[in-house]
């Protein structure tokens, strides 16, 4: 036999994983996101960058603004727990239950292009 029912339990605990995930992403934030943000002064003053690494290794910086209270405000944002983090017992529950298991690799290709 090639495939089985699931449960309504793993069916339940499926359903959790993808709305979960759902939500994820429309709630994504800075801390979401690999990288770290530096400050540079020039001519005296303050300024934010945000410094992430791109797929070939390169490092890349972006310009976030002046030292000031919007900034500080992101800043404190990303020292936030990601919002990624709820999906991970969530799904480890829903392949106990019997749900099939991404495969690693294929994984990380999703997350990456995420």
């Amino acid at each position: 036999m090639l495939s089985s029912s699931l449960s309504l339990t793993a069916q339940t605990a499926f359903s959790q994983v993808v709305e979960v995930a759902l939500t994820v992403e429309h709630m994504r934030s800075v801390a979401d996101f690999p990288g770290a943000f530096v400050p540079k002064t020039v001519k005296g003053q303050k300024y934010w960058y945000y410094q992430y690494p791109e797929s070939a290794g390169v490092r890349r910086q972006v310009f976030v603004g002046p030292e000031g209270e919007a900034v500080q405000t992101l800043i404190a944002r990303a020292g936030q727990p990601a919002a990624a983090e709820s999906l991970g017992p969530l799904a480890h529950a829903a392949v106990v239950l019997g749900c099939a298991e991404v495969l690693s690799r294929h994984y990380w290709v999703l997350r990456r292009l995420g």
